[in-house]
């Protein structure tokens, strides 16, 4: 197995390629899909390599060892091509420790499956403390999925598609670089980033 630090665009594409792998081999496994890590792209651009380390098989993403700077803390994130980040413990976890190591002193947090009970393990034993935080991931069959509603009067809804040219909806919570670096992401579509327009034209939604 080799292993390959990234950053930036790179880093981008090889974590996607990782997690659209591993939503094929698993419609439900995991915790993280691709559209993820590149949301996350509007805070990181992830320019630090060592902070990106990704195992490979002939060619082939198979793990990786993501840090997100989140500001006041990072985010520890482990990845695996079919969700089994077991297989890949002992070469990817001395990988993570080597990288927080060579970080200033700060809260790591880490989202763990609670059924990956190895690597609950080897975190604990690292000095990581469980907390009554957690997240879930849903699914929907796109033949359940309702019609969208229409918004109230006197509301209207747009797409970034339609209001290109006009500043990001999303600025104030993620800075004025947020629709360059959306616009980066492959998965990206901006006629499904919408917002609602109030009546007097200002934000009231997105």
């Amino acid at each position: 197995m080799n292993r390959r630090t990234a950053a930036g665009l790179e880093y981008l594409d090889l974590a996607t390629r990782l997690l659209q792998a591993a939503r094929l081999a698993s419609r439900t496994g995991g915790i993280w899909e691709a559209a993820d890590l590149q949301w996350w792209w509007r805070r990181d651009q992830h320019a630090n390599p060592e902070r990106q380390v990704f195992l490979l098989e002939d060619a082939r993403v198979v793990a990786a060892s993501v840090l997100t700077d989140w500001g006041d803390y990072l985010g520890l994130d482990l990845l695996a091509v079919d969700h089994k980040v077991e297989r890949y413990l002992d070469e990817l976890w001395p990988v993570a420790l080597g990288q927080l190591a060579r970080e200033p002193a700060r809260t790591v947090d880490m989202l763990v499956d609670v059924d990956a009970r190895a690597v609950v393990e080897v975190a604990s034993a690292a000095g990581f403390v469980a907390t009554e935080e957690g997240d879930f991931t849903l699914c929907l069959d796109a033949a359940a999925r309702p019609p969208a509603s229409d918004p109230p009067p006197g509301f209207v809804r747009v797409s970034r598609a339609q209001r290109s040219h006009d500043p990001h909806p999303m600025i104030g919570r993620n800075g004025p670089n947020v629709a360059e670096r959306l616009a980066e992401c492959s998965l990206y579509d901006p006629s499904l980033d919408l917002a609602i327009l109030a009546p007097d034209g200002e934000i009231a939604a997105y």
